[in-house]
């Protein structure tokens, strides 16, 4: 990754969490960093790309952290069914923090950067969990998958009424996927 595409994402980031995404204008940003636009634009096509790529920074070092967390437990199963409950724990954190956004499908490129991000985990910890015969030969791809397909929806769910506890659900059926 290019050090001058990290420092225009990271002065967006400082103007998206102070003016908001409709009020950051790229214009200010190219004059705070002292550059055109037409630099900002050879690393980025629009504004939404540098949004994803700011929150796909930030999903990659929530799974680096909760790798970490979860290396004290024994087996995948727990490791899958953690991971899905810290997922939730975290969103519910990101979308109080993240409600003075006024971008309309921020939502929906929070939910594809965080997912993007823990799709690795979630294969890893099915094929470490298929080597050590916990699984019994589960299909990792599609397995995934259809988790991931269950955190969407279950994400919409929690979008749409952030009190709605959809965890225990999620949990529950990721666990019929996993024999």
């Amino acid at each position: 990754m290019s050090s001058q595409m990290d420092l225009i994402a990271d002065c967006f980031e400082k103007h998206f969490d102070h003016y908001g995404f409709k009020k950051t204008s790229v214009d200010e940003v190219a004059k705070e960093l002292r550059i055109s636009k037409k630099t900002i634009y050879q690393y980025f096509n629009t504004k939404e790309e540098i949004y994803y790529f700011i929150i796909g920074k930030i999903a990659r070092g929530f799974c680096t952290d909760i790798e970490g967390k979860l290396a004290e437990i024994s087996t995948y199963r727990e490791k899958l069914q953690l991971l899905l409950r810290m997922i939730f724990t975290e969103t519910r954190n990101w979308l109080k923090i993240k409600d003075n956004i006024e971008f309309k499908s921020g939502h929906e490129l929070d939910l594809l950067a965080f997912q993007n991000a823990y799709t690795e985990l979630i294969r890893k910890f099915i094929m470490e969990g298929n080597a050590r015969q916990e699984f019994t030969g589960i299909p990792v791809d599609i397995t995934a998958r259809f988790i991931n397909g269950l955190i969407s929806e279950s994400m919409k769910i929690l979008y749409a009424s952030p009190k709605i506890n959809v965890e225990d659900d999620l949990v529950a059926a990721a666990g019929k996927l996993l024999r």
